[in-house]
């Protein structure tokens, strides 16, 4: 800093994380767009470069988030925004649900980043729930009983006298 060396910390993650912190301040202030800003161009990019069942999900998240977090500039959202924000929305939700929400803002901020737009994501890091499988397995041992059950009996086409595929 100002031509001298300064040590940030002994732990390389947590060193990154203050070089970035010491980067987002020093950053001139009429480059670093509101949020608002990001996550429009973000949605903008979204609509011509992925399919519609991708941008029409996202859309009421940047939406939401814009709302509660649009006029503070891209280095000053922290995790917490995004945590409180998640909080907020899903109070009873799925680990799931929330994970996805939470990774749809992270995507919108990795893509400022990459763009330029941003001089570090500031949100990389946003510990998310670990989301859940949406199957329920059965037992080996209640096959038995579940093929039974089939009328016609599983696997059997009475029309061609094979198997359905």
């Amino acid at each position: 800093m100002d031509g001298k060396f300064v040590r940030l910390h002994e732990d390389k993650s947590k060193a990154e994380g203050i070089w970035h912190a010491i980067c987002a301040e020093h950053t001139h202030p009429s480059v670093v767009p509101l949020t608002k800003v990001v996550l429009k161009k973000y949605f903008e990019w979204l609509k011509l470069n992925r399919a519609e069942t991708t941008w029409s999900r996202r859309e009421p998240l940047l939406r939401s988030f814009s709302k509660g977090h649009g006029r503070l500039k891209v280095t000053a959202i922290k995790p917490h925004h995004v945590v409180t924000w998640a909080g907020e929305n899903w109070p009873d939700a799925s680990p799931t649900t929330v994970h996805k929400g939470i990774a749809a803002i992270q995507a919108a901020f990795s893509w400022a980043h990459r763009e330029g737009l941003s001089p570090h994501n500031p949100i990389a890091k946003v510990d998310k729930p670990t989301p859940t499988a949406r199957e329920d397995f059965v037992l080996v041992e209640d096959w038995p009983k579940l093929l039974q059950a089939c009328t016609p009996p599983f696997g059997l086409d009475h029309n061609s006298g094979g198997c359905q595929h």
